[in-house]
């Protein structure tokens, strides 16, 4: 918004070593209002959970309304249950600037004494509205819902009062997900995959869309069903073109998952707005390591500039497309890793193709249970 750029993330709190500490999980926010030149060193702290609860708070999604700046944050949190499986979906949002952040709002019905879990939110909104309208979609794993998407929806002016749908036709196991506005004809559109235990018998990348502001969905539609992938496709990003408003889709899937024979990141881009079909997968990168590739973000530009950062053996890579997704560069190592651990990046593309990356790393630590957020932006 404006020059300003905010990382949303999970504090684990206490300590790690011989004498570990545990207190309560919180969701913070950094904030850089010179374009990432310089950052707070106050991060703000989003969520109030009780350090001696020992609350579970995770999975924070952050969107910035264009038209006022206010900023939402979905994450899912157990409250003071104290490690039960118990997980509620969470919304707060901040009306200044991220310097402070209203009450939360739960979103989602209680999971009850069966438990269950509400888990990877991810949040988009629709500012060419007025008022603007919040959508969140999130896994629904309570008892007997199986891992169904959901997508939750409300307006800016009507905050605590929420509209739940099931997106998915599948029966089992909608896995991780993403949402994303049409800036063309202002439908909703979400990519997830649905695997490991599949209604449609395969492993599959799929996409469904509402042009009804969420209130209703159509059928799914398969995006990849590579009948050699065993485990996924999974781990979307999901982007579209903002004058053509055609989806783009950045994902992981794998071939022999847990003896690491091969996995990759690929790209898939629908052959008009309404994604009801899609052309071939392009591969960007390949590994043959298990566990290794993971989740990226993408981003496109009104002119078919594409722009993608994966998580792959470590690194972070940065890719390219500038003919509207046909070909793409080399994938660039943004961290230029020297044997320490690198994980989770996010990345944005602005109106001047500048791109803003941030990850977690573990320079300073050796472990993973340690580790700082990173920054860095490239044109």
């Amino acid at each position: 918004y404006g020059d300003n750029l905010y990382v949303v993330y999970e504090d684990w709190g206490g300590n790690v070593g011989p004498s570990p500490t545990l207190v309560s999980q919180q969701i913070r926010l950094s904030r850089s209002s010179d374009l990432g030149s310089t950052w707070n060193t106050d991060d703000v702290q989003v969520t109030n959970n009780n350090p001696s609860d020992l609350a579970i708070t995770k999975y924070p999604s952050i969107c910035v309304d264009q038209s006022n700046g206010d900023i939402y944050v979905a994450y899912v949190s157990n409250g003071s249950n104290g490690g039960v499986w118990d997980y509620e979906f969470m919304i707060t949002r901040s009306t200044d600037g991220g310097a402070n952040f209203a009450a939360e709002v739960q979103v989602n019905p209680d999971p009850g004494p069966s438990g269950g879990i509400y888990s990877w939110p991810c949040v988009a909104i629709d500012d060419s509205l007025d008022p603007s309208r919040i959508y969140v979609s999130y896994n629904n794993d309570t008892i007997g819902n199986d891992w169904n998407i959901h997508v939750a929806t409300t307006t800016s002016d009507n905050f605590s009062t929420w509209t739940d749908r099931v997106v998915d036709d599948s029966s089992a196991f909608a896995f991780h997900h993403c949402i994303a506005v049409n800036p063309v004809d202002n439908s909703v559109n979400v990519v997830w995959g649905d695997g490991y235990i599949d209604s449609y018998g395969t492993n599959n990348l799929l996409f469904d869309r509402s042009t009804d502001y969420g209130d209703s969905w159509g059928t799914d539609v398969i995006i990849d069903d590579d009948p050699a992938v065993n485990v996924g496709p999974d781990n979307p990003a999901l982007a579209l073109n903002p004058s053509s408003g055609v989806p783009g889709v950045l994902f992981t899937s794998s071939e022999g998952y847990f003896s690491g024979d091969v996995q990759w990141h690929k790209f898939v881009k629908a052959d008009s707005v309404n994604g009801s079909s899609w052309g071939a997968p392009i591969v960007l990168d390949t590994q043959t390591r298990p566990y290794l590739l993971r989740h990226g973000s993408l981003d496109v530009s009104s002119d078919g500039h594409w722009a993608a950062v994966t998580w792959s053996n470590w690194e972070v890579l940065f890719m390219e497309s500038q003919d509207d997704g046909v070909t793409w560069t080399t994938g660039i190592d943004v961290v230029n890793n020297t044997g320490f651990s690198v994980y989770e990046p996010n990345m944005i593309m602005d109106d001047c193709k500048n791109v803003y990356v941030c990850w977690t790393d573990s320079r300073d630590f050796g472990s993973l249970l340690t580790t700082e957020l990173y920054f860095d932006w490239g044109s």
